[in-house]
């Protein structure tokens, strides 16, 4: 049910279809119990929907801070971040 997908260099097609085949695995999370999503991954870990979360809002950020950006032809600003501090707003 779960697997890695290839971090690799490949065309946009490609791309697509890898990420495409990402629907089912993460349309089958609906069915994760609470137990499961609550139980943390090791001990002292964080629990599934922790990381689960954290990705997602990792992402949501990505987006708006570059991808967008991208998409809508404006300037990218960089600038060193206290992640600590962001991770702690999102």
């Amino acid at each position: 049910m779960w697997r890695l997908i290839s971090l690799a260099a490949k065309t946009n097609e490609q791309m697509l279809l890898e990420f495409k085949s990402l629907i089912p695995f993460v349309e089958s999370l609906e069915e994760v119990s609470d137990k499961h999503w609550n139980q943390p991954i090791a001990a002292g870990k964080w629990t599934v929907k922790d990381i689960i979360c954290h990705l997602m809002l990792w992402d949501k950020y990505f987006y708006e801070g570059a991808i967008k950006k991208i998409i809508l032809r404006e300037p990218i600003t960089t600038k060193h971040l206290d992640l600590t501090s962001l991770m702690l707003t999102l």
